[in-house]
This record gives structure tokens, C-alpha cells and sequence, in this order.
């Protein structure tokens, strides 16, 4: 598998006291090519395939990276049940 580095600014913050270290971690968002389109919850990809990144499927990150490459601002990210 081939490692991409990222920039400083690609890494999260994380806003909650369960996820403080996420800078610190170097934690990032991230396509994985294994993810599909479609919602898979309540099925999850194998623990530690993603070292605690959240990853989305390749489709949606080049909508995202394209936005955020238009966007000069923060993202917010989070996670709902």
C-alpha cells in the first residue's frame, strides 16, 4: 500500500476530550479504495485498517478535496449515530 504524505493543515483536530491527541496523532481524512459509495453502517471495515483515520471512498474525497481546495476555511467533521 502506498503512503501519501500530507501538509500540516490536512490534520484534525480533535474537539472532544476521546479524541484531544487526534493532532498530535497526525490523524487525517482520508479515501480508501476498499470504502464503498454506499452507506455500509452497521458493517465496519476491519479494525486498524485505517490506523484511527476516518476514511470515506475515493468518489467522495475528490468532491471533498476539491471543496476544500476552493474553500479557504476549517472544516467541521463529525460523526452521528
Amino acid at each position: 500500500r502506498q503512503r501519501q504524505m500530507c501538509k500540516e493543515t490536512d490534520k484534525l483536530h480533535g474537539l472532544e476530550p476521546t479524541n484531544s491527541n487526534a493532532f498530535k496523532r497526525y490523524i487525517v481524512l482520508h479515501s480508501y479504495t476498499p470504502v464503498p459509495a454506499s452507506e455500509i453502517s452497521p458493517m465496519y471495515l476491519p479494525l486498524g485498517i485505517s490506523q484511527g483515520c476516518p476514511v470515506i471512498c475515493d468518489e467522495v474525497m475528490r468532491k471533498v478535496d476539491a471543496l476544500l481546495k476552493v474553500e479557504n476555511e476549517s472544516l467541521l467533521l463529525w460523526r452521528y449515530e
